[in-house]
C-alpha cells in the first residue's frame, strides 16, 4: 500500500517541492513492482521495466490532473500501462512466431533417393527447436537444432544456428566440421548459460550413404534391413559453451552408414523421448523405435502422425514439458530398381 500521506505528497509536488517528488517516486517503485508481480504474475525483468514506465506516467498525470484523486490516478496508470505493454507483447510474440514458422521448410523439398517428413511442436508460441534441409552440390544437409531453455531466447538462438548453416549451401564441409565452425562462431555470444544442441546428417545420393555428427543430442534411430542398428556415436560437446582459459573443445565425432531401399533414420529432440506420463515414465527411445518400425511400410508423413498420436496417448493429461521435434528420412528405391519392377 502507498503511504497514507499520498495526498499531502502530491500537494507538495504541485507546489514545486522536489524532495516530495523524490519521496513519491521512491514509494511508487516498490508499489508498482509488487502489484505487477502479484496481481499480474509477470516475470521480474518485464515488471521492473514496466514499473519504471508506470512511475513516470503517474507523476505526469498527478502534476497535470489537479482535480482527480491521486490514488485513482495511480490505479488507472497501472492498468493502462499494463494493458499497453501486454498488447505490444502479444503483437511481438505473434510476429516472432510467424517469422519463425516461415523458417521451417514448407513444403519439404523432394530430394533424390529419399522420402522425408518432419514435424516440430513448440511448447510455447516461440519454438526452441529448428529443423532444416539444405541442398548442396554433393549432398543434402539435414539439420536439427535444440536450444537450451524455452521461449523467445531459445527461439532466437536456434534461428541464429539455422541461418549459419544456410551460409554453407555451396560448400562441402562435413557435419562435424560444420558443428565446429558453428561453435567457434557463437562461443561467447550466449548468455545465462544458454547453449545449443544439434545433430547434422549429410545424405549423399550418389553413394547412398549418410554421415552423422552430434553436439549433445542422442544418436539417431536407424533401421537397416528391418533391424535396429545401434550407432556408436558419442554426443559431442555442446555448442556455445565458454570453456575456461587453457581448455580446448573436443572434436565432434562423425560416423557414416549406407542405406538400402526401405532403411530409415530418425533424429529427434529430447522433448519427445523425455516426455513424462501420468505415472512419471519417460516416452523413451525404445518406444519411439517401436512405433516407427511398426508403421515402417506406411508413408513417412503418416509415420510422423502415428508417432505424435502415440506420444499424446503416453502423455495423457500430463503437461508437455518441452518443444518436440522429429525428422524422418527413408531411402527410396533407385530409379534403376524401380524400372525393373
Amino acid at each position: 500500500m502507498l503511504d497514507s500521506s499520498l495526498k499531502d505528497l502530491v500537494t507538495r509536488i504541485r507546489s514545486g517541492d522536489a524532495a516530495a517528488l523524490e519521496t513519491l517516486a521512491d514509494q511508487l517503485g516498490p508499489f508498482f513492482l509488487k502489484e505487477l508481480l502479484d496481481r499480474r504474475q509477470m516475470l521480474v525483468p518485464f515488471a521492473e521495466n514496466l514499473a519504471i514506465m508506470c512511475i513516470h506516467g503517474a507523476i505526469e498525470r498527478l502534476e497535470a490532473e489537479r482535480d482527480c484523486d491521486p490514488a485513482a490516478i495511480i490505479a488507472q496508470v497501472l492498468d493502462r500501462k499494463f494493458n499497453e505493454w501486454f498488447q505490444a507483447f502479444q503483437t511481438d510474440v505473434k510476429e516472432a512466431s510467424q517469422l519463425q514458422t516461415a523458417l521451417f521448410p514448407k513444403p519439404i523439398p523432394p530430394h533424390t533417393g529419399l522420402e522425408i517428413a518432419a514435424r516440430s511442436r513448440p511448447l510455447r508460441p516461440i519454438n526452441g527447436d529448428l529443423y532444416d534441409f539444405i541442398a548442396r552440390p554433393m549432398d543434402l544437409l539435414v539439420v536439427l537444432v535444440d536450444a537450451s531453455g524455452k521461449g523467445t531466447a531459445a527461439g532466437l538462438f536456434g534461428a541464429i544456428a539455422g541461418g549459419f548453416f544456410r551460409g554453407y549451401t555451396s560448400g562441402t564441409e562435413s557435419p562435424s566440421e560444420l558443428l565446429a565452425l558453428l561453435d567457434k562462431a557463437i562461443s561467447g555470444a550466449s548468455t545465462d548459460s544458454k547453449y545449443l544442441t544439434a545433430i547434422l546428417l549429410s545424405w549423399r545420393p550418389a553413394f547412398r550413404d549418410v554421415h552423422v555428427a552430434s553436439a549433445g543430442l542422442s544418436a539417431p534411430l536407424v533401421s537397416q534391413n528391418g533391424l535396429r542398428k545401434v550407432l556408436e556415436l558419442q554426443p559431442g560437446p555442446l555448442i556455445g559453451i565458454d570453456l575456461p582459459t587453457g581448455l580446448v573443445s573436443e572434436n565432434h565425432s562423425e560416423i557414416s552408414l549406407s542405406l538400402s531401399t526401405g532403411d530409415w533414420v530418425a533424429i529427434f529432440s529430447d522433448g519427445i523421448t523425455d516426455q513424462s506420463s501420468s505415472t512419471d515414465q519417460e516416452y523413451g527411445v525404445d518406444r519411439l523405435w517401436e512405433v516407427i518400425q511398426l508403421n515402417a511400410k506406411k508413408s513417412v508423413d503418416i509415420i510422423i502422425d502415428e508417432v505424435f498420436a502415440d506420444l499424446d496417448r503416453h502423455t495423457g493429461n500430463t503437461p508437455r514439458q518441452d518443444d518436440q521435434t522429429l525428422v524422418l528420412i527413408r531411402a527410396a528405391a533407385r530409379d534403376s530398381d524401380a524400372a525393373k519392377q
